[in-house]
């Protein structure tokens, strides 16, 4: 009853399922936050590689004929490839992020019905 009472007057302490749930949720976020930086400064690692690679194996020509270095073409290529590729993931990683908040809104709605069934179990229990 007094607990009732405290929830009326907006005194209510957060009992400890909640205060669970809320450092989950912020574990959570700091994961999701973490592992988006770490994919990020990877790609860019990666591509930056790649770039500086292509510019040391194939800053000049070759000096006897003027021609491009051999292999020169094909290996930009792939670094074009690479990088689109990059892109791609980082598509897929945000359409993953917007998932993720649609997951959390659930798992809220969930929670929220599952502590309100409870309540509702208690109360049947209390009147019979």
């Amino acid at each position: 009853r007094k607990v009732e009472q405290d929830e009326l007057e907006g005194h209510r302490e957060p009992n400890m399922e909640e205060l669970c749930e809320s450092i989950l949720q912020l574990q959570e976020q700091l994961l999701e936050v973490s592992s988006n930086h770490s994919t990020k400064q990877y790609i860019l690692e990666r591509l930056l590689s790649s770039y500086v690679k292509m510019k040391m194996l194939f800053s000049t020509t070759d000096p006897e004929t003027g021609a491009s270095v051999p292999n020169e073409e094909d290996f930009a290529y792939q670094v074009d490839e690479q990088q689109r590729l990059c892109k791609d993931i980082q598509k897929y990683q945000q359409a993953l992020e917007e998932e993720q908040v649609t997951l959390r809104d659930l798992e809220g709605q969930r929670t929220e019905a599952t502590r309100i069934n409870e309540k509702l179990s208690t109360k049947l229990q209390v009147t019979c």
